[in-house]
């Protein structure tokens, strides 16, 4: 089943702002710059159906005079969601189980590719919530697909709050290594609204 832009979204986030440890190099894409972003979400609504999400957006790559995020590595936990991502915006999507658990104020969040935890974090969420939306965290993403480059500027809004990150951690061989990430701040949106548009070709 084809499931075409735009799609309109619906859920829960958490949007992780990071940087590399000062002790180590930051050799996770050579070719980005800038802070980096991951991004834990329960997507409740969509074109295609509920699904989970795992993201990892490693700062902002150069294209034809300007900079733009790219996602290199992402998870979510259904096949038309694996689909619809790459075919309508190029986001090279994988699939995995998630598992969510709220329990007195933690979330534990485990994602799991083959029986093999690739990521897991426990998070409190804590204070009062505000506004949030994209044109204070505004994301303009260009992936590849096949011989051409998508562009999407996604847009939402929701309701925000700080979290405490209790614990994460990643398998280096199916995410990232989060033990080399520093990260500066996390924000549970809870619900949020999103809008993914049709993407556009750049050309170079």
């Amino acid at each position: 089943m084809q499931y075409p832009a735009p799609w309109n979204l619906q859920g829960r986030g958490f949007i992780f702002l990071c940087r590399p440890k000062k002790t180590e190099v930051p050799d996770l894409n050579a070719s980005a710059g800038g802070l980096r972003w991951m991004m834990l979400v329960d997507y409740r609504e969509s074109n295609a159906g509920p699904y989970r999400e795992l993201l990892y957006i490693p700062g902002r790559v150069p294209f034809s005079g300007r900079r733009y995020h790219t996602i290199t590595k992402i998870f979510v936990s259904t096949m038309d969601s694996v689909t619809g991502g790459r075919e309508n915006w190029g986001i090279p999507k994988e699939l995995a189980d998630f598992a969510f658990e709220d329990d007195q104020g933690i979330c534990r969040a485990v994602a799991t590719v083959d029986g093999v935890r690739a990521a897991e974090f426990s998070l409190r969420s804590r204070g009062v919530r505000f506004p949030v939306t994209t044109r204070l965290l505004p994301i303009s993403l260009v992936q590849k697909q096949h011989q051409r480059y998508l562009h999407t500027a996604f847009f939402g809004r929701g309701l925000g709050r700080f979290v405490q990150v209790e614990s994460f951690r990643a398998d280096p061989d199916l995410f990232v290594p989060l033990e080399k990430q520093e990260i500066l701040a996390c924000i549970e949106v809870d619900p949020f609204r999103l809008v993914f548009p049709k993407a556009r070709e750049l050309k170079r």
